[in-house]
């Protein structure tokens, strides 16, 4: 899984927007706001500039970093210590609003906690 400072790059893949290749969380995710209360298969909204879909809405993302806390100023890849019992999410789901799928935001969550609106990214490096 990615890093919480990777998977934000990711999604706003080097762009100057508010949510994965664009300011209007609609257009390029499913949220609250026009999925139906349900989630949706993969990859059916525009993808962002680095060619990735569903980094806005649909599923919020756990990543690597599993101890949810706040930023120090400018960090590079921070990875938090690991906690098998806690597990931070980030790229908001299908039950939420335009708010909670911003790029920069970030959730907690306890790894016990079952949602059908939560699930995981693999990355792969190339060296």
């Amino acid at each position: 899984m990615p890093t919480e400072a990777e998977w934000e790059r990711a999604a706003r893949a080097d762009g100057p927007y508010v949510f994965a290749g664009s300011n209007d969380a609609v257009a390029v995710g499913w949220l609250d706001a026009n999925a139906g209360s349900v989630p949706h298969p993969t990859c059916e909204r525009p993808v962002n500039g680095w060619g990735l879909c569903d980094m806005t809405g649909n599923i919020s993302e756990w990543v690597q970093d599993t101890t949810y806390r706040t930023y120090g100023g400018a960090v590079t890849d921070p990875v938090a210590t690991l906690d098998p019992e806690r597990r931070t999410r980030r790229g908001g789901n299908f039950q939420g609003s335009d708010v909670h799928a911003r790029a920069a935001k970030r959730f907690f969550s306890w790894s016990h906690y079952g949602f059908s609106g939560v699930g995981f990214r693999l990355v792969r490096t190339v060296p």
